[in-house]
């Protein structure tokens, strides 16, 4: 992981801002706190950031989820956002575009290892992507586990590189079928799902001690890695 990785928070408490921007420091990440909505807004006209993180009620009010909303049309569609609420706004938060979701109270591993999974970096194209014990040689459309080759249709490859390079991320059957290279009238997200379910035994994620292939109700799924930590090699 680079150094230097900035981000920005919502959060209208002072004792939670130092909190996080403390446990965030403490793993090389700067953390900008901000008590409003207005004063995020003025400092994502004028900065760049790697991730926000947005508490979504700001002085009694979902300002959380407008900042969302505000920063997925006008600031940035494509920069990691995480919600955190001590409230169920997991629905809203998806459909306005979030990445991830964290309920409250926050703790230190739990918040670090999220904000790891969003900043960490997607290797250029050709390179070999680690995500022990498996390998993604993406010039030759190949995987390893433990070393051993995994045979794959092309499709299956896409499908699988798509999920360890957006791991930790709720992806909807929806994007993964329009990331797919060939579609047909066919492809639904019935058809994903086993499609998933197959590739699940294939590369023996159902054998894993780590990683987690997980149904997220009515959204899609989510690829975890349950040994990750950010100092990892």
């Amino acid at each position: 992981m680079r150094k230097s990785m900035k981000v920005a928070y919502l959060e209208d408490s002072p004792d939670q801002g130092r909190a996080v921007m403390q446990w965030l420091q403490a793993e090389s990440i700067d953390c900008e706190v901000y008590p409003s909505f207005e004063a995020m807004q003025v400092a994502l006209e004028s900065a760049k950031y790697d991730a926000v993180i947005l508490d979504v009620e700001i002085q009694g009010q979902p300002l959380g989820l407008s900042m969302l909303e505000y920063i997925r049309s006008t600031v940035d569609a494509v920069i990691p956002v995480l919600i955190v609420s001590s409230k169920p706004y997991w629905d809203e938060a998806l459909q306005l575009g979030a990445d991830d979701f964290l309920e409250k109270p926050l703790n230190p591993k739990q918040l670090s290892a999220r904000v790891f999974q969003l900043l960490r970096p997607i290797s250029d194209t050709g390179a070999v992507e680690y995500y022990p014990p498996y390998q993604l040689h993406s010039a030759e459309n190949l995987i390893t586990n433990e070393g051993r080759r995994v045979e794959l249709t092309t499709g299956e490859f896409e499908l699988a590189a798509t999920l360890f390079k957006h791991f930790g991320k709720v992806l909807s059957y929806d994007w993964l079928i329009s990331t797919l290279p060939e579609q047909s009238s066919e492809t639904s997200s019935r058809r994903i799902q086993s499609d998933l379910q197959k590739l699940k035994r294939k590369i023996g994620l159902n054998l894993s001690e780590s990683w987690r292939l997980e149904t997220v109700y009515q959204h899609g799924c989510r690829l975890v890695d349950t040994g990750y930590h950010p100092n990892r090699s």
